[in-house]
């Protein structure tokens, strides 16, 4: 190989690198952002998910629903981080979840919500179990 050629091939090896560099880490902080969640996008979705949407200096005030299907209300702030509920109203004091100092959700076990087969029009109904208005 002559010189040129492997300065050449250092040059090549170098903007490689370079690029490398420079691309990974973007790409890398692209899938960490997750999209906005606004309350109307939380029905249906298991608690873990919406709250994972909170932020920490937030109110967050869950409304236990399983009266409404003739069963002890049981929701305990560790069920928080799992599928055991299922979000059927949601309230929050900005246009996302995720922008909000103040959200309410109100829930039922994921076995009700599974049993119930709810529409969209049934989950409507239960809109005025939350109110985030100030």
């Amino acid at each position: 190989m002559t010189y040129h050629g492997m300065w050449m091939a250092i040059r090549n090896m170098r903007m490689a690198i370079l690029v490398i560099a420079l691309v990974l880490p973007m790409a890398a902080s692209c899938g960490d952002k997750r999209a906005d969640l606004a309350p109307a996008e939380a029905l249906g979705r298991p608690i873990y998910e919406v709250e994972s949407h909170v932020d920490d200096g937030a109110s967050l005030t869950i409304v236990d629903l399983s009266e409404e299907f003739d069963r002890k209300p049981a929701f305990t702030d560790n069920e928080k981080t799992t599928d055991a509920w299922v979000v059927v109203a949601a309230c929050s004091s900005a246009r996302v979840i995720d922008d909000s100092d103040l959200i309410q959700l109100a829930v039922i076990p994921s076995d009700l919500y599974a049993d119930a087969d709810l529409d969209p029009d049934e989950l409507q109904s239960f809109a005025s179990s939350v109110d985030c208005s100030t």
